[in-house]
């Protein structure tokens, strides 16, 4: 609930004094966006502080679907929530282990209570995913297979000795794999029988 107040100054005019007022002082902090590491553990933090002990219907995480609720044990293997209260603060943390491109979405903190509603979210973006890379070089061609990487890659820089100038000679191709990830070939002919990569 907003509250505003008018204080009057004769002729020169009314001058408006915005005061704030929060039925019961409910407040949710999140996190807007996380960039995350493919490989680490993420924690997204959902927090609720208010001035008076909640009276908690519904308090939860979810994605496309609930991942879990306030409360509930549930056991995950790629998450986890933690229920943590002290006074008039209820911590609800999601923790995402492993992260992988297949967690990269928008994250949902939901509260329903008797003192009122708040909604959160948080976009997570996954990057930084690097598989196996397989280098073949013969006296005519280069060939590289980059196989787990996320996200999609856009270029495969080559070099031959300190000639920058060969990357119009190669040709990449990339493909999504079933899991989220991609694999990249990328081959190069090689000028005057030389080694590059």
């Amino acid at each position: 609930m907003a509250c505003m107040r008018f204080q009057h100054f004769g002729l020169l005019g009314i001058l408006w004094l915005p005061v704030f007022c929060i039925v019961g002082g409910l407040e949710m902090y999140t996190v807007d966006k996380v960039l995350a590491t493919c490989g680490d553990n993420v924690t997204l933090p959902c927090n609720i502080t208010t001035e008076v002990a909640l009276d908690i219907k519904e308090f939860k995480w979810m994605e496309k679907n609930d991942i879990c609720h306030w409360g509930v044990e549930k056991n995950l293997t790629s998450m986890q929530c933690a229920n943590v209260t002290s006074q008039n603060s209820y911590d609800f943390p999601l923790t995402i282990f492993n992260i992988q491109p297949e967690h990269k979405g928008t994250y949902h903190c939901k509260l329903r209570s008797k003192e009122g509603t708040k909604n959160g979210q948080t976009i997570v973006r996954v990057q930084k995913c690097v598989g196996d890379a397989l280098v073949n070089v013969s006296s005519a061609e280069g060939t590289c297979l980059f196989e787990g990487v996320y996200p999609k890659p856009t270029v495969v820089l080559w070099k031959q000795g300190h000639d920058e100038s060969v990357q119009h000679w190669s040709k990449t191709d990339v493909k999504e794999n079933a899991d989220g990830f991609f694999t990249a070939v990328s081959t190069i002919k090689l000028r005057n029988g030389r080694h590059g990569g």
